[in-house]
This record gives C-alpha cells, structure tokens and sequence, in this order.
C-alpha cells in the first residue's frame, strides 16, 4: 500500500516538500522547550526514564499551525481514510491521527471499491480520524483543529463546507463553540466523496507529545466559550478522584475510592457533568487523582501548580497526560498498576509512599513555568 506522510508540525518539518500536498501555515514556527519538571520525582520509574527520553529528543522542536490540502481526494469508511487517485496513495502521519498500522487497518475494514455513484464536492474541509467517538481527542486535537479551520476562514475569505463522518451527537457542542456548526455536512460511513480541492487541518502531534501552546489555546478557548454556563455560585471541592463506570477499569475501584474519600477526595464521574460543569470543578481542583483515560484530559483546565496522580491500565500509560499538564502548569505522577491492559490492579500498600508524597506537597508553591523561546 502506497502512502503519502503529511508533514507534521514539528522539528520545523519541511512543509513544501514536492509531491501532491500543498500547506498552509498560519504561525512562524516557534521553539518550545519541554520542562521536565512536569514529571515528579515520584513516577513509576520506567515511564519517567521513557518520558525524560521524549523531553531530551524534543528539546529543539520547531511547531508551526498548518493546514494540508489535496486535489482530488476520495474520502471513504467510517474515519474518513484520504486516497489520492492520481498518485495511487493514502494519507497517513502523525498529522493526521494516520500512523500506517492504523490506517492499513482501517483500509481493509473499508474496502476501497468502484463505487456506482458518489458525491462530488468542489472544495470541502475535512475534520476526521480515529478518535472522533472519545472525548479526549475533542478535547486535545478536535478543538485544536477547529481553531485552524477558522483561521483558513479568515485568511481565505472563503466559508467551505466541514466534511464529517460519523460524529457522535455529544461532540456538535464543540462545533457550536467555534462558531461552525451551519458550515458541518454529515455523511454516513458508507458514502464515497470525492473533492477536488480537500483542506485538511494538522494535528499539532508528534506520536504521543502534543503541541503544548496549541493546547493551551484549545483550554483556554472552551472556558471562555462556557465561562457563563460554569457553576461559579457554589462552593467546589479541592480534591476529585476520578472514577469510571465502564470497562476496561482498575477492578479494586471500589477499594481506591474508599482510600481517597477518607482523605477528602469527592468521588468525580466525569460522564455525568455537563462540558461546563467539568471545566469548573478542574479548575477549582488542587489535587486530582484517576485513571489513565479521556478525562484526564481535562486536567488542561487545572489551576498552576495543581497535582495530579494517575494509574496506568496495566503497562499502558502514555505521555499525553504529560503535555496536557504542561499546558496548564500542572504536576504529574504516574504509577503503575499490575496486570494486562484489560485485567490490571492498583496496589496501594506498594504505591504508599508517592500517594502520601503526592497527598503533602504544598499545591500554591508547585507551579510550573512554562519554558517558550
């Protein structure tokens, strides 16, 4: 299978590479340093050894805000797989949320055919990828990327439609929020679209490390957007546990949520408050502690210098986490359960120390600051 990797925004990525992707790019690429302080000294030590790693790598990265565009693309399955006819090539890259696993997947799932009949398009903007159905990905490259279609707006002075593929209802309410919604054309799975001028937003990724300015805009742009809507008039506690009602979850759940509330932690299911309602109980949190999952996401909209404790599902953790708490200058621990990705348990006798190291540490004295060039 023959693909084309769109260049992402980083390492000052060349953007004009010769082939079929032209780029629009909207910033001079700018340098972010990654402060590692970030990570406490308190991280399982196999995640924080790897993470150091990324942070050294990373140093010297170069991120710009940048828009492909295609001629001629058919557009098909449920995550909305790009192929280009004239060069007999897929889209793929970080870029796009395609690596080439992913995408030869979904490729075989989605069966390119010779289809009767499609719809045609002159020009379309397309929001797509794997992730669409999680509330995470809205949050840390969905709303990054709706930004960048208004600003394609703004510098083109022309509205395109927004091709979407089987968009869940909850996620319109970001949508609304940037001000698209009477731009969106929804299209079922099964429908093949070809455009001949295809706009395609880029992720500000690098595998598992996120643009932290890109991020910090995204925070800041939903609470501004749902300031009104927040439940500022009550009184909010300072410490959340973030608990999950479905599967895969730790299976000593009930166990860990006994331990936190006796040390005050509130018991916090994310799925049931409102956009808004998240956004203020995370920012009135000095301590959070969760799983590895969606909602830590919104730790974006922590207060400086707030703590955050997360378990891994088994070996899986990822650095996500990471980039979002720099983004808010948050601090992060990591532990790790025991078990398979599906089947994991959270020892707490052996994780005593960093919990209790985690639960002391002085919340208004720990702010990160963040380091830009």
């Amino acid at each position: 299978m023959k693909t084309i990797e769109v260049a992402a925004q980083w390492y000052g990525e060349e953007a004009s590479v010769p082939g079929p992707i032209e780029y629009l790019e909207f910033e001079t690429p700018y340098r972010e340093a990654y402060d590692e302080r970030v990570i406490t000294a308190d991280t399982d030590a196999d995640f924080q050894s790897a993470y150091f790693s990324r942070v050294a790598a990373s140093a010297d990265g170069l991120w710009s805000r940048r828009v492909a565009r295609v001629t001629d693309a058919l557009i098909f399955g449920q995550a909305c797989v790009v192929y280009l006819p004239r060069v007999s090539a897929y889209l793929n890259g970080h870029g796009v949320n395609w690596s080439r696993q992913r995408l030869e997947a979904a490729v075989r799932e989605n069966r390119l055919e010779s289809p009767d009949a499609f719809d045609v398009r002159d020009e379309a903007i397309l929001l797509h990828g794997p992730g669409i159905h999680v509330y995470g990905h809205w949050i840390i490259d969905y709303v990054s990327r709706l930004l960048s279609i208004r600003l394609v707006e703004q510098k083109t002075g022309v509205r395109r439609p927004i091709l979407i593929k089987n968009m869940p209802g909850w996620a319109f309410a970001f949508i609304e929020a940037a001000g698209l919604a009477d731009r969106v054309v929804r299209y079922d799975k099964s429908h093949y679209v070809m455009v001949k001028s295809l706009w395609v937003p880029v992720i500000g990724k690098n595998g598992l490390t996120l643009c932290t300015r890109q991020m910090r805009e995204s925070f800041d742009f939903l609470r501004d957007c749902y300031a009104k809507d927040s439940p500022r008039d009550r009184r909010l506690p300072h410490r959340l546990v973030l608990l999950r009602r479905k599967t895969p979850r730790v299976t000593d759940q009930e166990t860990l949520e006994a331990y936190f509330t006796r040390r005050g932690f509130v018991a916090f299911y994310p799925e049931d408050h409102s956009l808004a309602d998240q956004i203020a109980y995370f920012e009135a949190a000095e301590w959070i502690a969760g799983e590895d999952g969606s909602a830590l996401h919104n730790i974006g909209f922590c207060r400086p210098g707030a703590r955050v404790l997360i378990w891994s599902r088994g070996p899986r953790n990822n650095f996500w986490h990471a980039s979002v708490a720099m983004a808010a200058q948050a601090r992060i621990t990591y532990l790790r359960t025991s078990g398979t990705d599906q089947d994991y348990r959270f020892d707490l006798d052996e994780n005593a120390a960093a919990i209790e190291t985690f639960l002391a540490t002085a919340v208004a004295d720990r702010a990160v600051v963040p380091q830009h060039a």
